[in-house]
């Protein structure tokens, strides 16, 4: 929901290799009533016209029943080391549906990336805190890591109470990304970090989810007893 498929209507060919995400973080930590706070930032390289297009903004989407999210920081730097940065004026936040019909909370954040060309870095973060828990006491998290794209680095922390009894769950073709944990005072963060050289088709990929394929989260943290 960070990084834009890419599609035909943009003349983009699916799983080309029109970007390369150098850097993709995403830091979760989670508060003893079972609300959160989440940061993503990501730095991505813009190889072609068809890229440009699909960046011509960026969108986080956000649940605004539970959550509330705000964009810290858009930029876009040159090959030559110019540097242009994005004005909170043009950020939008507008209400989305996911289905024709079905009216939810869901609400998805548009920032315009200024003067993008062919060879541009585009770097921004976005952050998340949830305002209730819907469980109080108890929380539970789950991400896959990107495959549609070439990525150099991904990393995944998840900070966590250490005294509370926590299943953090890796999948099989992930076991290599799971980096261990450190325990800091009264805080336990779990960490994971892989990169994605050869990119997988996005209609494979859109495919699978459609058809009900899709295979388990590559990572899955929860207090519950019960997945």
């Amino acid at each position: 929901y960070i990084i834009p498929a890419f599609s035909s209507a943009a003349g983009a060919a699916p799983g080309s290799r029109d970007v390369v995400i150098e850097r993709a973080d995403t830091t979760v930590r989670f508060a003893r009533d079972g609300t959160r706070s989440l940061q993503v930032a990501l730095r991505i390289k813009v190889l072609t016209d068809a890229a440009v297009q699909q960046f011509a903004q960026v969108a986080y989407t956000y649940d605004a029943y539970q959550t509330t999210a705000r964009f810290e920081h858009l930029e876009v730097q040159k090959p030559s080391g110019q540097v242009t940065r994005a004005g909170a004026a043009g950020v939008t936040d507008v209400s989305i549906q996911a289905l024709p019909n079905v009216f939810t909370d869901l609400r998805q954040m548009r920032v315009p990336v200024p003067g993008l060309a062919p060879g541009d870095t585009i770097n921004y973060r976005f952050v998340e805190h949830s305002t209730r828990a819907l469980v109080p006491g108890h929380f539970w998290f789950q991400h896959r890591f990107t495959t549609g794209a070439v990525v150099d680095s991904e990393s995944l922390a998840i900070d966590v109470p250490a005294d509370r009894a926590v299943e953090a769950r890796t999948a099989a073709a992930c076991k290599d990304a799971f980096a261990g944990s450190e325990e800091n005072g009264d805080r336990r963060v779990y960490r994971w970090k892989r990169s994605n050289p050869e990119p997988c088709l996005m209609t494979t990929l859109v495919e699978k989810a459609q058809e009900g394929r899709l295979d388990p989260p590559d990572v899955q943290v929860t207090t519950l007893r019960s997945w």
